[in-house]
């Protein structure tokens, strides 16, 4: 007795929750069919030293990923002097700025720890989530009469959490994640009921480049796009229908991804110049 699972029927593949699903192709078509896991999926290994949901299927396929050789950690991107990204010619990715692990302030992942709040749209509020080591990963804030519930003020809870890896490394962010365009960790909001903003919202995420504060600010944020990813196919307001969304910031220096609105995935627009404030 091997104690592997049996084949999965003729056009169906086994998927990291060990269920068959149909398709061949890999992964890709796993997280398509709603699939999600964590960490990385059989037959890669985990680049201990690269972004979260890093995989590979070596060493050496690690460190040409993450772009640091693995006693060092990846911690953000290479600027030069007037803030722009360094970008390598030979991939066309950003070059890495790799140091010592314990040197790195700023430049690893931030993920959310689950947290849920209420807020009430008849005062201020706001929703803090911290990753695990307690440093902030977001504040969502709203001011009076920022949101209401089929035209009325009500309290919804929020509830704030991090993005599953599957989605990182084959769904909707694959092609910002596999291109090093992502700056921020991936976060998802979810509402308890279908609201419809009125006031705006302020999304307070930190940007992890540990080289942004030693150069004009200006440049380095005139480049981050905020993306915003319904999970439902149905356009609507923004939080409608309790959706569940998915937001990420990444650069367009050197990227902008084209992606498939037929599969409900928004292309990501080439205009888009944040505040400094929520950014």
């Amino acid at each position: 007795m091997s104690g592997l699972p049996p084949a999965c029927p003729a056009g169906e593949q086994r998927c990291p929750d060990a269920l068959c699903y149909p398709g061949t192709s890999g992964m890709q078509e796993c997280a398509k069919a709603g699939v999600n896991w964590k960490g990385c999926p059989p037959g890669f290994q985990e680049c201990l030293n690269g972004k979260d949901g890093t995989c590979g299927t070596d060493a050496a396929d690690c460190e040409a990923k993450v772009g640091c050789p693995a006693n060092l950690v990846f911690c953000g991107i290479l600027r030069d002097a007037s803030g722009k990204a360094s970008i390598d010619p030979a991939t066309s990715r950003p070059f890495a700025n790799c140091v010592e692990a314990a040197e790195c302030q700023t430049g690893q992942d931030r993920h959310p720890v689950d947290v849920s709040a209420p807020l009430d749209p008849s005062v201020a509020g706001s929703v803090v989530a911290l990753a695990a080591d307690g440093q902030q990963a977001m504040q969502l804030r709203m001011g009076t009469g920022g949101f209401t519930v089929n035209g009325a003020a009500q309290a919804v809870t929020f509830s704030v959490g991090a993005v599953p890896d599957s989605l990182l490394q084959q769904g909707v962010f694959g092609p910002l994640f596999e291109t090093g365009a992502l700056v921020a960790s991936l976060i998802q909001i979810q509402p308890s009921a279908a609201v419809e903003i009125v006031g705006g919202v302020i999304l307070d995420i930190p940007l992890l480049d540990d080289q942004i504060d030693k150069v004009n600010l200006s440049t380095p944020l005139s480049s981050v796009i905020l993306f915003l990813r319904k999970e439902s196919k149905l356009l609507g307001l923004f939080w409608a229908n309790r959706a569940l969304y998915y937001i990420a910031f990444f650069l367009h220096l050197w990227y902008i991804p084209r992606l498939n609105p037929s599969e409900g995935q928004e292309t990501a627009p080439d205009h888009c110049t944040p505040t400094h404030e929520g950014v």
